[in-house]
This record gives C-alpha cells, structure tokens and sequence, in this order.
C-alpha cells in the first residue's frame, strides 16, 4: 500500500509527532549521507520490515516537501506510527525495527482488545490498524478481505472517537483546523484510490464500509455512490444500443446488463437501502432496460412467426427479472402489466395453435370479405359471396370449434355482409313500387326478388352466429316474411279487381314502409 510504503515519515525516518527541528536535522542527515555514498541508517522509523525503500536525494527532497503543509502532514499521518503511550508503544516500535512483527501485534491487540478508545490505547488503534492495513495487500497484490476489513474498521473506530484530535495535533500546528468528518474523508478518500489501483472495485469498497459504523458514513456513502452508478449507466446505454440496433439481440443485451450488474445494486441495496433516491433511481433505470429488452425481443419473435413459442418464456424471464430490481411504483406497474399480458399470450397458445392451422381458411376469407366488400349490394352477389366462404368456413369450424370466439366472429361478419347486401337491393326495388306507373309490374319484381333473398336468409339462419346479430337477423327474417304474405294478397287483390294500381298504392305503402326502415 503507498500511502504506507512510500509515506514521507516513512522516507524520512520519523514517527508521526517529530518536531521541526527533528525533521529538518533527519533530512539534512539522509541527505549528507545518499550524497557522500554511505549506508543509510537502519535503525529509525522507516521500518524495513515493511519492504525495500529507494532513498533517493530526489525521493528525501519530495518526502520533506510533503511534510511542510499542514493538510499533507495529517495526511500522511493517518497511514503511519506514533508514539502515543510510550510503555507499550516504544517496544512495539523497537520489535518492527527487529523485524518482530509478531510481538508488535500482540502488544497492540491487547492495548485494543477493550475495543473502547481511551487516551492510554488510542495510540496502539492507530498503530496496529496502519499494520494491518499495510499487510492486507499481499506481494502478489491481492488484497486479504479479512485483514483489509479488521484494519478499516479500527482506524475508523480510532477517527471516529475524542482522540483522533490527538494525532491531529501531533502533525499538525495548533492552528490548522479540520473536524472529525473531515479527517475520516481524507482517510476514506486516500484508501479507496489504493485499493482502486489494486483491482478493489467501488461496489467491494461499499459493500465493506456499510459493515463499518462511523459518523462520516452517510456523507461519505452518499458521495462516493457516484462512483458506482455511472459505470451501471455506461452499461445501460450499451444495452439500449445493441437492442435497437437488432431487436434478435434483445434478449442477450437485456440478459447481459442483468447480470452485469445484479451484484451491485444488492451491494447498493445492502449499503444504502432500497428507499434511497440514488439507488432508487439506478435501479429503475436498469430494471426499465431490462423490460424493454423483454419486450422487444418478444415483438421481434412474435412477428417473425417463430412456432415453437420459446421466445416467450424468455421474455418472461426478462420481464420478472425486470420486476425483482424495480423500485418505483410507476416501473413496478409497468412490469406487473407486462407480464399479466405475456402471461395471457402464453396461456392462448392453444387456441393460437388453433388458428395456425385455420390460417389458410382464415385469411381466404378475410380476401373474399375485401373482395365483395367493393362489389356492388346486390341479392346475386350476397348469393355468391356465401356460396364461396362456405367451404372455408366449414373448415374453420372443424378446427376451431363453433363456439370459438374468432370463428364466430368471422362467420358473423359475412352474414351480416351478406344481409346486407340483399336488403340494400330490396330497398331499392320497394323505392321502385312507390314510384312506379306500373305497380303491378313492379309489386311482381319485388316478389320475385324477395323469393330469392329468402333463400339467402334460410342460409344464414343455418350458420353459427353471435347472439346479439342473430337477434336482429330474427326481427328483419319476420319482417321479410310478414311482407312476402302481404305482398300475395295484394297482387292477388290486385288481380280480381280492375283498379289494380290505386289498391296496390295504398297497400304498398302500408306493407314497405316498415320494412324500409329495418
């Protein structure tokens, strides 16, 4: 760890606490020395137990540098030594310089095991955790999690207590002031860059911190979250990149940012809170790609017909995953409504089986509705058009059942198409009789006609239909009938008596005119 194996007190030889005058004379000292080409000494404070140190003229210079402001000096000291309570500090010293780490642990455990900070062992709180924090980096650079931890969390118990002003004081001048708050920042800050450096991500930092207690928590938390959530945003618009640029990647993407970065928002959850507005707001953003995902990876397949439906159990994955990350009401909503609907679709797949094999009936008749939806609306044509949707309807009918909803409906539509039709041209030709010279040519044409349409509507009373259509079908099959019986008589009165036209004038009005008006 730099901040303790290149420490400027380190460099110099001091402990945390020397006097101006102490340091000035030990940097003239190291320098005098490097220059003349001696040995260096080996029995100050740079303790070689910790590791090689390269003592150079420039490396003393910089050392003595960062020794002079007051802000560098705490810096420094919170990753080095003082002698705080000289009976056991002095000898935990002096065991380091033998190499005795052994001895300097057991000293400072045994100052430290009370766990409460005092000013007789606060001392060894900061000495042992600057130890400890020092081998929790191994030569390999892996970081010992459990050492890492024991060290953090006593430097912080140290900081966090009355007499973290005493290393204050002892590195700094009387007058330079700093809080409590700030002097754990510092720390906090310093640390984190290490460990950055040594492959720590942030997320394993604030999964750490969040076992720690201390006042600067929440401030520091609250900051550093940052850190965390723009590489989850990073992650966010590469997924919304690659699932618009080809929706049959939807599914990876969405999977992928899932995955991605599942154990960093437990981590921020563990940490921070599930109502936390920062977590909260990362949180929906992933869990609204991820839904996205879900859907367009489902829209893309559906369209592309794929048969075997798989594509909807891993939307449904998506979409549940989505769900488990959201947060807000509005999001929630939007998964819980997703599903409900994905959940619909699987459960139609029967009938949507159904369907695909009456696919070629169904779109024949679809063709043959558009077909004669552009003829004219004659009895002739409504004829014809029942005669060709037959077959196809009969076909759909066996597959999908009479009382299917899409069987019914189409069936339904050519009748009432069909219904129509044969009205449209009896309504014109009950104009025509009004307004006929010769009624009883005309009354006889109606007839005829009506005859013929007969034969239509004792067609579509055979087929299966909707309940509210076959009502109104009943009341104009009444109607007809009734002016079929009329339209008899009055031709067959018409025909016993001479004044033919002035007695069918006046019945034709009686007998159409309700008709007209179905």
């Amino acid at each position: 760890m730099e901040a303790i194996l290149s420490n400027p007190y380190r460099i110099a030889g001091l402990l945390v606490g020397a006097t101006a005058r102490e340091q000035d004379r030990q940097i003239k000292r190291l320098k005098k020395l490097i220059d003349a080409g001696h040995e260096l000494p080996q029995d100050d404070y740079s303790f070689p137990f910790l590791g090689a140190l390269d003592r150079k003229l420039e490396t003393v210079a910089s050392a003595a540098s960062r020794l002079n402001l007051d802000n560098d000096k705490l810096n420094a000291a919170l990753f080095w030594f003082y002698n705080g309570y000289a009976i056991t500090d002095e000898p935990a010293f002096e065991a380091l310089k033998d190499y005795d780490i052994h001895t300097a642990t057991d000293i400072w455990t045994r100052m430290t095991a009370t766990r409460e900070v005092t000013h007789k062992n606060c001392s060894a709180f900061q000495n042992f955790s600057t130890l400890l924090l020092c081998q929790s980096i191994e030569d390999n650079n892996l970081i010992s999690e459990s050492l890492l931890e024991q060290g953090i969390r006593m430097k912080l118990r140290f900081l966090d207590s009355d007499c973290a002003q005493e290393l204050k004081l002892k590195a700094t001048d009387e007058t330079f002031e700093t809080t409590k708050l700030d002097i754990q920042l510092a720390f906090l800050n310093i640390l984190q860059k290490e460990l950055d450096q040594n492959g720590y991500t942030p997320v394993q930092w604030i999964s750490m911190l969040s076992k720690c207690e201390f006042s600067a928590k929440e401030v520091y938390l609250s900051s550093f979250i940052q850190n965390v959530t723009d590489p989850i945003e990073k992650k966010i618009e590469a997924a919304g990149e690659k699932r618009t640029a080809n929706s049959a990647n939807a599914a990876e993407a969405g999977m992928t940012i899932y995955h991605a970065v599942v154990g960093e928002l437990k981590e921020l959850k563990s940490a921070f809170g599930v109502n936390h507005i920062k977590y909260a707001l990362i949180a929906d953003k992933v869990a609204e790609e991820v839904l996205q995902c879900g859907i367009d990876y489902f829209n893309y397949c559906k369209n592309q017909n794929d048969a075997n439906d798989g594509f909807a159990a891993i939307s449904m994955d998506l979409l549940k995953k989505a769900q488990s990350l959201a947060v807000g009401t509005l999001v929630k909503k939007q998964c819980e409504d997703n599903i409900v609907e994905l959940q619909e679709w699987i459960n139609s797949k029967p009938e949507r089986d159904r369907q695909t094999k009456a696919a070629t009936d169904l779109e024949k008749l679809k063709t043959l509705i558009r077909e004669y939806d552009r003829k004219s609306k004659t009895i002739e044509n409504a004829r014809q058009f029942l005669w060709s949707t037959n077959i196809h309807l009969l076909n759909c009918k066996i597959i999908l059942g009479k009382n299917d909803h899409l069987y019914l409906a189409i069936s339904t539509k050519i009748a009432s198409d069909a219904q129509e039709m044969y009205i449209s041209e009896l309504n014109e030709l009950q104009e025509s009789v009004l307004n006929s010279e010769n009624k009883d040519q005309a009354m006889q044409l109606l007839q005829l006609k009506i005859e013929e349409a007969w034969k239509i509507i004792t067609s579509i009373d055979t087929m299966d239909l909707e309940p509210d259509f076959r009502h109104d079908f009943g009341e104009n099959k009444i109607s007809l009938m009734n002016m079929m019986t009329q339209l008899s008589k009055t031709i067959a009165i018409a025909n016993a008596k001479r004044n033919s036209n002035k007695i069918i004038h006046t019945v034709v009005q009686k007998i159409l005119n309700p008709f007209l008006n179905s």
